[in-house]
């Protein structure tokens, strides 16, 4: 009994130190996790400020790129105008001036066309050559130029005669423009400035999952370190913005055209990352242990079994020699004439004895199991027990069951149980109470109930009970149920285990075996 409550007590000490580490373990962890993430919120708070300046550039450059578009449009509309006054023969009018105007269109290409398609004038083609007009293969590849690239614009009609009752049929020339160099070079530069500013969004170093959206939050123009499994359908795009503002406020980008994107972000997957560290490092550390403590306890049992067997075998050895030597004294002391009585009670006892020394040689090996009739043997234990226990105690034995239950037993083995069983029932109720032993059956098993008025027990005794060496008594080695365990779940493949018990109310102890014969003649009697 002491070497279990001292169990016990280390299990709870080792339990307590195992909750401290726990503790430690995650309140480090939490400390680590917090202060990387004050750590991450100061570089994510960089990162927004770049991201801010990065989108007033882009908002800058975009400005630009408009007003210039808006310039040379300007441009165009003057010059077509000078071209058209300069075309209209208005002898009032200043044409110095207006060759002027003409001459200053040193950037914006412009292609001049007949109302046939043939070409007047050009400017500012960039060719890499000056075109001939007078060449069919420049006026060709001219026409070509105006089908496939001046066609971003609206072009102007400039008609030879400003009468007032012009004829519009009247011959005409038509003005092509398209961007000029510089325009060009910005509307590049500003496409690479912003694709350069949506991939700093989409790999920034701080690994943190990004989204980019529009004004409206749920259109995604690009994102950065996160699944697209996870943002396929606008509910996913909903829930997962919802959640990047409950971690950051989003960031607004004012590209400067009249609306305003936003980039949301949630911390980095080194921060997640580390809020379940200590519960898997907790889950491995609690996987080694269980698979450590099944390895010794496997290994630990092993040792048990061969303990147990070596000491049944020697127990067997050792009732071997003092069993001849008795069993000749019988015969000496029956041919001295002894009375009759005694030599039968003898026999009763060597008998006895032999069962003893036969069942302790059998413990460690694997017995062999014959067909018997359950009641019969049930009826031979309880016979030799009711003699052998106090008057005191009502002793019966209840049959719920038909007569003829074949199970396959060893019988001095099987016996030896109930005998444990019934012994324990008796000392639970210290000479005086009542036992009883009832059979019952379902389709396929028999049970048998060994129950008492004794002094019950504890749940926690009853966790305990049939383990090798915890015992109740002031003398006792606390094997018999141990053994009684072995016997019925390793050799019978049946159970054992406490039914019921309640302290001061007695307690139920049931066997469960596993049928092999045929069931016959039912015959529910009370035999006390």
């Amino acid at each position: 009994m002491n070497i279990y409550s001292q169990k016990q007590k280390w299990k709870i000490v080792l339990i307590v130190i195992a909750m401290v580490i726990v503790g430690i373990n995650v309140w480090y962890s939490n400390i680590m996790v917090r202060d990387i993430k004050q750590a991450e919120r100061i570089k994510l708070e960089r990162w927004s400020e770049t991201i801010k300046q990065r989108a007033q550039l882009v908002n800058y450059a975009h400005k630009l790129y408009k007003d210039l578009k808006e310039e040379e449009n300007k441009k165009m509309e003057i010059f077509a105008d000078a071209l058209q006054r300069m075309l209209g023969n208005n002898e009032y009018e200043d044409y110095t001036f207006i060759s002027k105007i003409i001459k200053q269109n040193t950037t914006i290409p412009v292609i001049i066309l007949y109302s046939d398609s043939s070409v007047h004038t050009t400017r500012n083609l960039n060719l890499g050559f000056e075109p001939d007009l007078k060449n069919p293969e420049h006026q060709k590849l001219i026409r070509e130029l105006v089908r496939t690239k001046y066609t971003k614009y609206e072009p102007f009609i400039m008609y030879l005669d400003l009468a007032p009752n012009i004829n519009k049929n009247t011959e005409k020339l038509i003005l092509y423009y398209n961007d000029s160099r510089i325009f060009t070079e910005l509307q590049n530069n500003l496409g690479s400035l912003i694709a350069s500013f949506e991939e700093d969004i989409r790999n920034n170093d701080l690994l943190a999952p990004v989204i980019y959206t529009d004004q409206n939050r749920r259109d995604v123009i690009t994102f950065g370190n996160i699944d697209s499994n996870l943002i396929d359908t606008p509910e996913k795009i909903k829930e997962r913005i919802a959640f990047m503002i409950s971690e950051n406020e989003p960031i607004e980008v004012d590209l400067g055209n009249g609306s305003v994107n936003f980039i949301f972000y949630e911390n980095s997957k080194i921060i997640t990352q580390l809020r379940y560290y200590p519960l898997i490092q907790l889950a491995i550390i609690g996987a080694f242990i269980m698979v450590t403590y099944f390895l010794f306890s496997s290994f630990r049992r092993a040792e048990q079994n061969q303990v147990w067997a070596g000491l049944s075998k020697e127990t067997a050895h050792q009732l071997g020699t003092p069993l001849s030597s008795l069993m000749a004294w019988v015969e000496h002391l029956e041919a001295q004439g002894i009375d009759p009585e005694i030599i039968k009670e003898l026999n009763k006892d060597l008998l006895r004895l032999t069962v003893i020394t036969d069942r302790f040689s059998k413990i460690g090996s694997q017995p062999e199991l014959d067909p018997a009739l359950i009641i019969d043997e049930l009826k031979e234990a309880v016979q030799y027990l009711r003699t052998r226990i106090s008057k005191r105690i009502e002793f019966d034995l209840i049959i719920e069951a038909r007569e003829n239950i074949e199970v396959k037993i060893n019988k001095p083995l099987f016996s030896w149980v109930i005998e444990n069983l019934v012994k324990n029932a008796v000392d639970a109720m210290r000479g005086e109470g009542k036992l009883m032993l009832t059979v019952s059956e379902n389709e396929t098993q028999v049970f048998i109930d060994v129950s008492d008025t004794g002094h019950g027990m504890s749940i926690a005794y009853q966790k305990l009970i049939f383990q090798p060496g915890f015992t109740t008594k002031k003398r006792g080695w606390g094997l018999g149920l141990s053994l009684a365990k072995r016997i019925i779940n390793d050799y019978h493949k049946g159970k054992i285990f406490v039914k019921y018990s309640e302290p001061g109310k007695g307690c139920t102890f049931r066997i469960t075996l596993e049928k092999s014969g045929i069931v016959i003649d039912p015959d529910i009697r009370n035999i006390g």
